[in-house]
């Protein structure tokens, strides 16, 4: 069978689209996140190609482009994420996936992005950029700080009398620890209830771009990506002088682990 890549209409073809991203990546709620994810993006609307079989028409795969507005320097951009990304498992060899990888480049290649980044979860999401000649750029870190010992004394001591007696001091040194080494004078902290207002798009504009790459966050940008998804619920604190805003951290919250999802401010 002779595999072809085409563009998708993503008013017409929801149903393949959904279809695919369902046989292929069965972990996410693909119905549920369509519209706000493909179609109500402030940056704009999602692109995306079918594989396909020439002979039967079949469709066999797909990929996707998200629109991100970022700051290139001073200027911002308009860019793309490369996501969604999936072939049945009948014809997962290199071939149908060189082919979509190539056309998530056509955005760029035709000047309506200014690039288009991807972040494999693994080595082998790296396979097909290894083959079209392109390496990694970067890398990604994950840091973790620990609040509490309860937890990690139960792992080695058990949920005993030992691990309860041995947490308490243990508490109080990262305290000690926390409070020693993070205080900061004349900040006011607080969390952040409703929708992202102007304040934020004032913060953006402020920290502009400088000399890095980073994604853009307006008050649309925020409303869109923080209290619009239809999968997860995020909390906000603000950190404030004089009542004028001047950082904001986004987190969410998994039983008893908190995960930082985005930071940012003035230095």
């Amino acid at each position: 069978m002779t595999v072809k890549v085409r563009p998708v209409n993503l008013n017409s073809e929801q149903d393949e689209l959904l279809d695919v991203l369902q046989r292929n990546l069965k972990d996410l709620p693909h119905v549920h996140r369509f519209s706000w994810l493909y179609q109500n993006n402030p940056a704009g609307t999602a692109r995306s190609w079918f594989a396909y079989e020439k002979e039967t028409q079949k469709i066999v795969g797909v990929a996707s482009v998200f629109p991100r507005a970022m700051w290139l320097g001073r200027e911002v951009k308009l860019c793309g994420q490369v996501g969604d990304f999936a072939i049945d498992i009948s014809h997962r060899s290199l071939g149908p996936a060189l082919m979509l990888q190539r056309a998530t480049f056509e955005p760029v290649h035709q000047g309506i992005l200014a690039f288009c980044y991807d972040c494999p979860p693994h080595d082998p999401g790296m396979s097909t950029f290894r083959r079209l000649g392109i390496p990694a750029n970067c890398q990604m870190h994950r840091y973790a700080r620990l609040l509490k010992t309860d937890r990690q004394l139960m792992k080695h001591l058990g949920q005993g009398r030992l691990a309860m007696a041995a947490s308490v001091p243990g508490n109080f040194l990262l305290n000690l620890w926390t409070f020693r080494r993070h205080r900061v004078p004349g900040l006011e902290i607080s969390l952040h209830t409703g929708h992202f207002g102007e304040e934020f798009s004032w913060l953006d504009q402020q920290i502009g771009g400088g000399d890095i790459i980073r994604s853009r966050r307006r008050a649309e940008d925020l409303n869109w990506r923080y209290r619009e998804d239809p999968l997860h619920k995020y909390q906000v604190l603000t950190a404030r002088r004089n009542g004028e805003l001047i950082a904001f951290v986004i987190f969410s919250i998994s039983n008893q682990d908190a995960h930082i999802i985005d930071l940012c401010g003035l230095v």
